[in-house]
């Protein structure tokens, strides 16, 4: 490990050394392998005490960043969920194990290009934060009817906006536990303090959510309604009920809702803003449903807050495209893609199906769920990875969807992208077997 490398932590305290060593990690800067400083010779380095370098290296061990061998040292995990791409700006580490859309199973975008491409307003200078084609789309099916709304670059561009925007820089954002990496990624981008949530398996617990906002100041809270990634469930309306009790009298806790899979799940679109709809933001994802190259995800909220993530853009007058917009309101209200969709849906829910039937005939019963991951549980995350990597299977760390450095034992399978044979399932689950007591 170079002094450059040292000199990329900037962290320090435990929590942000762990933070600066694990972004170096998904960089590319450090390889699986490379054996790390003690913690006496990194914390002189620093300029910190040893206790906050152990600290940080119990952390990223117990998220499989890192693994000890004894006397011969402290090295980078493998991370076999990963996978090393090349781009113009640099090296990648794509989480190929967080699971992607089957490009077969979205719909096809000539007809929505063509359409949208004819307008007469497609160069207009207007503020086009959202176009009336596409607000008129997905107001059909929004779980409730907003004051206000925005488009985003995406669901990660959303949430970015979102918590620029809307998370108070002086109070903690209560945040889901497990949830996506993305979500992690950002709230540490943004330099946010973090309170963790449990899922049960009706929800996020509403004691735990009660503690982060009564005794933490918790001033957000971030969570999926539905096909929560990454254990595949969806909020109860009991539960819905009960966290709304908890924040009817913290009128000041904005709430925002990821609806990662969007059309892509067939579960019900609940939500908070039924009880509490001025305090709602809710984020919704074409990415999966409908593909990434549309670039396009919908925000609604209050008059105010949907303002203030128009203003988080950097200036006023920037949108996101009137006609990637318009494409994507040409495919919510073409009968013949819709149905495609709903089709789609269903069998990415065929396809989990079938892949937890065959591991409940092998031995390990699974909740169904939604989604394209499969959230297992595992006596030893690091190496029930490694096996399946060593069957040629892909999976990754359960353990890089908590916020603590507390080691949850579970890892990620993806299932949405290929549609298994009845062997190559009973292969997969046998081989899942295998390794959650590896």
């Amino acid at each position: 490990m170079s002094i450059d490398v040292w000199s990329s932590i900037s962290g320090r305290t435990s929590q942000a050394i762990a933070e600066d060593l694990r972004e170096l990690v998904d960089a590319g800067h450090l390889a699986a392998g490379t054996r790390l400083p003690t913690i006496r010779a990194l914390a002189s380095s620093l300029s910190v005490s040893p206790t906050t370098v152990s600290d940080a290296w119990g952390r990223l061990h117990a998220s499989g960043v890192i693994r000890t061998e004894g006397r011969r040292g402290t090295f980078i995990a493998p991370r076999s969920g990963k996978r090393q791409i090349s781009t113009t700006a640099g090296s990648i580490l794509m989480d190929v194990a967080q699971g992607a859309a089957d490009p077969e199973l979205q719909p096809a975008l000539q007809n929505a290009f063509t359409a949208a491409l004819s307008g007469d307003t497609v160069n207009a200078h207007d503020f086009a934060y959202i176009t009336d084609p596409l607000r008129s789309a997905v107001e059909e099916d929004w779980p409730y009817r907003p004051a206000s709304w925005t488009t985003a670059d995406g669901a990660t561009d959303a949430s970015a906006l979102v918590l620029r925007a809307l998370a108070p820089r002086a109070r903690p954002v209560a945040v889901e536990q497990p949830t996506a990496q993305r979500t992690m990624a950002l709230l540490r981008h943004h330099r946010r303090a973090q309170v963790g949530v449990s899922w049960d398996e009706e929800g996020p617990d509403p004691d735990q959510l009660r503690q982060a906002v009564v005794q933490r100041k918790a001033g957000m809270f971030y969570w999926q309604p539905r096909a929560h990634y990454p254990s595949g469930r969806s909020a109860s309306p009991r539960r819905v009920r009960e966290l709304a009790d908890v924040l009817e009298t913290h009128p000041d806790v904005v709430i925002v809702e990821d609806d990662m899979v969007g059309a892509a799940s067939t579960a019900p679109a609940v939500s908070l803003a039924r009880h509490l709809p001025d305090a709602v933001v809710r984020i919704r994802s074409f990415d999966v449903s409908h593909g990434l190259g549309l670039r396009t995800a919908v925000i609604s909220g209050s008059n105010d807050a949907i303002r203030a993530v128009n203003m988080a853009r950097g200036m006023l007058a920037v949108w996101n495209s009137p006609v990637l917009q318009n494409a994507l309101a040409w495919l919510l209200t073409d009968a013949d893609t819709r149905a495609f969709v709903q089709s789609a849906a269903r069998r990415y829910e065929q396809r989990r199906r079938a892949l937890v039937r065959s591991m409940d005939e092998a031995g390990l019963p699974l909740p169904a769920g939604e989604g394209l991951v499969l959230w297992v549980p595992v006596r030893e995350e690091v190496a029930a990875v490694e096996h399946l990597t060593a069957d040629g299977m892909i999976g990754g760390l359960g353990s890089v969807c908590w916020l603590d450095a507390v080691d949850r034992g579970h890892i990620r399978i993806p299932v949405g992208q290929t549609d298994l044979t009845r062997s190559q399932r009973e292969r997969m689950a046998a081989a899942l077997v295998s390794a959650v007591t590896a």
